[in-house]
């Protein structure tokens, strides 16, 4: 299934929904929620079904309704493919992972394609008084409106991003940013999050690279603060990130850990805005694998090397050849046994003697 879902400037949430569906790196993790009532027949009979899938896609658009005076406007932010959507009473939250940024050259014909696919998409209602538009804000298509692609390009997220800013809903939301990459700081090897993840190498330097864009009449004391839930990364250079140029690439690295075994971590993106207190905007989860199988296989290799000097002399001694075959190979397992504990111990890096 093909869904269109909305996000507008009707509240703060759902402004930011627009700025972290923005942020984010592909395959990070975006909630968003619905009252039954915003939800088409179709979409409603769908979820009761129990038919949502990993292979359901969904096209995440921003609703215009900042000015009464002007028809529903839309413009497409991103890509996404469903996770889950549970019903919980009278809503459902709907899990996404967002994929490439969505772009269209011409809004004007992305409006009319969209509106072409569906009697339900808001609209402003007869009576005037009215602030909202009204419709379904999540609906089903057979296809997305042709003038709009998918684009990993930086400079097609500028031209998308400016379109925003242009609307009064983002007038005073400061600037919009995203995750450009993560890569490895020596081998340069690019890390993709995958199942909604970052899986790293313990002990290891990485840098994650930021970019920001906004225009000079939004300019304004913005900041962005990362923080970290777990003990096995570090951050090498600061975790706060200030914003006082209308673009600019930022460069965060940080450090993991050598945990015994794997151990998650979550790095968490907090925003501040002039005059405003920090929210959080989003998590990226990290899975550091642990060194234990590596440790062993090393303390094996070690124990290896302290027991062949001990046992060869303990067969060619002719004091020991009276005790029989069976007492030198339990010589031989004792020595062995006890090396290999040694080694193993001291590639975890157990200092008190065994």
């Amino acid at each position: 299934m093909r869904f269109i879902c909305f996000s507008s400037g009707a509240q703060r949430q759902y402004r930011d929904d627009i700025i972290r569906a923005m942020a984010m790196p592909a395959g990070c993790e975006l909630t968003f929620r619905y009252r039954h009532k915003y939800l088409t027949r179709a979409v409603q009979d769908y979820l009761k079904a129990g038919k949502v899938s990993g292979t359901d896609e969904v096209l995440i658009c921003y609703l215009d309704q900042s000015d009464r005076s002007r028809p529903v406007d839309f413009i497409p932010v991103r890509f996404a493919t469903l996770i889950e959507a549970p019903v919980i009473g009278d809503f459902v939250v709907l899990r996404m992972r967002v994929q490439h940024f969505a772009v269209s050259e011409n809004l004007e014909a992305f409006n009319s394609e969209l509106q072409s696919r569906s009697a339900e998409i808001p609209k402003w209602p007869k009576e005037a008084e009215e602030k909202y538009a009204r419709g379904a804000f999540w609906l089903e298509v057979d296809d997305y409106p042709k003038s709009v692609i998918n684009s990993a390009s930086i400079s097609d997220w500028q031209k998308m991003v400016g379109h925003l800013l242009a609307r009064k809903d983002f007038a005073a939301t400061g600037p919009f940013y995203q995750i450009v990459g993560l890569h490895d700081l020596k081998s340069q090897t690019v890390v993709e999050m995958k199942e909604g993840e970052y899986s790293l190498q313990p002990g290891t330097e990485y840098e994650m690279l930021i970019d920001h864009f906004f225009s000079m009449s939004n300019l304004a004391n913005s900041q962005l603060e990362v923080s970290v839930a777990g003990t096995a990364l570090t951050f090498i250079t600061g975790a706060k990130i200030q914003i006082d140029s209308p673009y600019n690439r930022h460069w965060l690295r940080f450090k993991t850990a050598e945990p015994i075994k794997n151990e998650r971590v979550v790095i968490t993106i907090n925003k501040k805005e002039s005059g405003q207190d920090p929210t959080v905007q989003f998590d990226l989860p990290i899975n550091i694998s642990g060194r234990l199988t590596k440790a062993i296989l090393v303390g094996l290799a070690v124990g290896l090397l302290l027991a062949i000097p001990q046992i060869i002399p303990a067969w060619v001694n002719p004091s020991f050849a009276s005790r029989g075959l069976f007492w030198l190979i339990g010589l031989t397992a004792f020595i062995a046994i006890f090396n290999f504990a040694v080694g193993i111990a001291a590639s975890l890096n157990f200092r008190n003697p065994i």
